[in-house]
């Protein structure tokens, strides 16, 4: 969906939002968004779908005519640089939870790739054990080796018919991440709480059935 410059200035109004604050918060320059809202240039189209991803972790969305307050907070993060800044997402929750996180399904070696793909490399898992409070449960399929994040989680593996390594799935404080391992990986995220309470016990019935690696 195309974002108008006045549905931009609008959305950072609503949100008291200097051009530097959504700058910082969506990875993209000052210089671009100043253009954009001045009709002057049309930034690429990952510029765009970063904004409209910073907006929509904000609490808003855009609309044919405008932008509005989200009723349901389901975004849906797309490509590598949706891909960073779900990761983003984690890492800003991990501060403010004592929660464990749990995964269901994944396959460490993609989850690697990805992470390379989008710029993270191994920043992500080093902040993470900087903050010195998050645990990790993760439950991988018998047939997959690897075993990445041995320092701050804990594994379980399961019969794998038990998981989907296509459509793995991240619990992280109240939200849901469902991922969707495509050729241009999607990460769908709910932040419901009674959602992500049923499929916590969905984990914790997997989890029952594997063994500790």
């Amino acid at each position: 969906m195309e974002i108008s410059s006045k549905q931009l200035r609008a959305a950072r109004a609503m949100l008291g939002w200097s051009q530097q604050d959504l700058a910082d918060k969506a990875i993209v320059s000052v210089e671009a968004i100043k253009k954009y809202e001045l009709g002057t240039t049309r930034p690429r189209q990952k510029t765009i779908e970063a904004i409209r991803v910073t907006f929509e972790k904000a609490g808003l969305e855009f609309t044919p005519t405008g932008v509005q307050e989200r009723d349901n907070l389901v975004i849906v993060y797309k490509d590598k640089p949706g891909y960073a800044q779900f990761f983003d997402d984690v890492y800003e929750t991990a501060k403010t939870t004592d929660e464990e996180f749990l995964v269901l399904g994944v396959d460490e070696k993609k989850f690697l790739e990805a992470h390379e793909k989008a710029g993270l490399g191994s920043r992500h898992r080093e902040r993470m054990r900087a903050l010195n409070k998050v645990a990790y449960r993760i439950i991988l399929s018998q047939s997959d080796p690897n075993v990445y994040g041995a320092e701050y989680a804990r594994y379980r593996r399961v019969p794998d018919d038990a998981v989907s390594l296509d459509v793995p799935f991240y619990i992280y404080g109240d939200k849901l991440a469902i991922i969707l391992w495509t050729e241009n990986p999607q990460i769908i995220v709910v932040n419901d709480p009674l959602l992500t309470k049923a499929y916590k016990q969905q984990f914790e019935f997997i989890w029952r059935l594997g063994y500790d690696i």
